[in-house]
């Protein structure tokens, strides 16, 4: 298996993992009996340890000149400690072991993406940018509808999908063993040090500005995380299976969207794509709060799944083309630490605001406000892209 067939192979089998467990992490906290506050904290370990340490990871990956030992260390460990998620059901402990499996799990994502800078052309770069991102869509999916299908026939939804995303994540490393990366011609490690890329950074207007908006907009967006969970949880009341539809939902409809509109959302550039979809994700909250039923809640997870593929593929692809070759692994990583602080405050803040409402309101009206600063906040902050085109940032 050649090293673009591997890379395509190992995105493939790690969005399986992450499909047939992430999604229902929260929902099993919350059966679990997490309150609102722990819940906003959970949300914040899913993103802060993946993120914030990608930092950490990103430089020094670039600073020792390898990339695979990251991908496949990291990703078995976090791939084992699903298995410890799944015999757990004390919500305290699963805030734990998520931390951890988040540590872990950051040590892949800017070593991956370094790696398929390096590996792919740069004339063929966009193309295999979205279509990487279509078959994570895919993998994701089918495990997430997998899971949700085994607790229709009584297997235990819970514990099936936490196992099978410790066997796919598992693969995903072990399929990396013997790949031949091919050899650096810039910058030795011993070029490459945390003064020179911060300096680097704080040069670079359009990146600099990029990383800003977007972490104001993560702020906003994470706002809603806990509440969303306790809304399907407890509000609307769904099923396993109808929670695994939603999700399956969206990841269907972004692969539609990416097969109709992804070309053209790439001629328009990152940042047009970014202001035109994370704007309309200020939707998204208000249908939560107004009309928690499973038909709306099903129709507005559809037309969030487009706006999360296009999201997802502009961001790689502005990641690729706008941050220097030598130093790519740091500035992904930088990018991640300003995304997973915001995620971090702003799941925290969501769920600790709720649990105060909650004490003087009633649980509805509580709900609804918190969804209004996320709503409000999405609206402004998915707008603010577009002083990116300002900078260049959506010039290819």
């Amino acid at each position: 298996m050649d090293n673009v067939k591997k890379i395509y192979a190992r995105a493939l089998l790690a969005s399986v993992s992450d499909g047939a467990g992430t999604p229902y992490v929260p929902i099993y906290a919350a059966y679990a009996g997490a309150s609102s506050s722990q819940l906003g904290l959970l949300h914040s370990f899913l993103n802060l340890g993946t993120n914030v340490f990608q930092a950490v990871w990103g430089y020094i990956s670039d600073k020792k000149n390898t990339k695979l030992p990251f991908i496949i260390f990291g990703g078995a460990v976090s791939s084992i400690l699903w298995l410890f998620i799944a015999l757990t059901r004390d919500p305290g402990t699963i805030i734990l072991l998520v931390a951890a499996q988040s540590i872990f799990s950051s040590m892949v994502a800017p070593s991956f993406v370094g790696l398929v800078a390096e590996v792919v052309p740069s004339a063929s770069r966009a193309m295999v940018s979205a279509s990487i991102n279509l078959w994570t869509q895919v993998g994701s999916m089918a495990s997430t509808l997998s899971v949700g299908l085994a607790s229709i026939v009584g297997l235990p939804g819970f514990t099936t999908g936490f196992l099978i995303a410790m066997a796919s994540g598992l693969l995903a490393s072990v399929i990396m063993i013997g790949f031949k990366a091919p050899q650096r011609r810039y910058a030795s490690p011993s070029q490459i040090n945390i003064i020179s890329v911060i300096r680097h950074i704080v040069r670079d207007n359009v990146f600099l500005r990029f990383c800003t908006v977007n972490a104001g907009f993560g702020f906003f967006m994470s706002i809603a995380w806990p509440v969303f969970t306790i809304t399907l949880a407890r509000v609307a009341g769904l099923s396993f299976f109808e929670i695994s539809i939603l999700t399956v939902a969206s990841g269907a409809a972004g692969i539609v969207g990416l097969l109709l509109v992804g070309n053209a959302a790439a001629r328009m550039g990152p940042a047009k794509t970014l202001t035109i979809n994370r704007s309309s994700l200020a939707l998204l909250p208000m249908v939560y709060g107004l009309a928690p039923s499973f038909p709306f809640l099903l129709g507005i997870n559809i037309v969030a799944g487009v706006n999360a593929a296009l999201i997802n593929t502009a961001v790689l692809l502005f990641l690729i083309e706008k941050t220097p070759l030598e130093e790519r692994a740091s500035f992904v990583a930088f990018y991640n630490l300003l995304a997973g602080s915001s995620y971090f405050a702003g799941s925290i803040t969501g769920g600790a605001l709720l649990e105060l409402l909650e004490s003087r309101l009633q649980q509805d009206t509580a709900i609804l406000i918190v969804y209004s600063i996320s709503t409000i906040g999405r609206l402004g902050m998915g707008l603010a892209h577009n002083t990116l085109l300002r900078e260049g940032g959506g010039q290819k």
